[in-house]
This record gives structure tokens, C-alpha cells and sequence, in this order.
């Protein structure tokens, strides 16, 4: 998810990669489109802009 604008110009984003996704990427793309999301985990820099790598879908909250 990139937030603040498009890759590779976004401000933050948050990496959910497959195995912690799930196999139902689009479902999941669907549930959090539109929606104000918290979530929990270190940011780290990658190419200069932060990010979070999650690490379990119970580090993301969805309103």
C-alpha cells in the first residue's frame, strides 16, 4: 500500500507480502480499498522513503 502518492513517488507505504497476505490478494486489495487503516511494526527506510513491512495481518487494523 503507498500512501501520499504513486510509486515511486509515494510518502510512506506499508509492504504485505504473499505469505502473510494469504491467497486471497484481491479479496484482501477489495476489503482494505477505500479504507482508514492503523498499522503496527517498525518503519524502516527503503530507497529513501519509509515503509513498514508487516508481519502478520493482526499488525493491521481496518475501520
Amino acid at each position: 500500500m503507498n500512501f501520499g502518492g504513486t510509486y515511486p513517488n509515494q510518502v510512506f507505504s506499508v509492504v504485505i507480502f504473499p505469505d502473510v497476505a494469504g491467497d486471497d490478494v484481491q479479496g484482501l486489495v477489495k476489503r482494505l480499498t477505500g479504507k482508514k487503516v492503523q498499522v503496527s511494526g517498525l518503519v524502516k527506510a527503503y530507497k529513501g522513503k519509509p515503509e513498514i513491512v508487516l508481519k502478520a495481518m493482526d499488525d493491521l487494523k481496518v475501520e
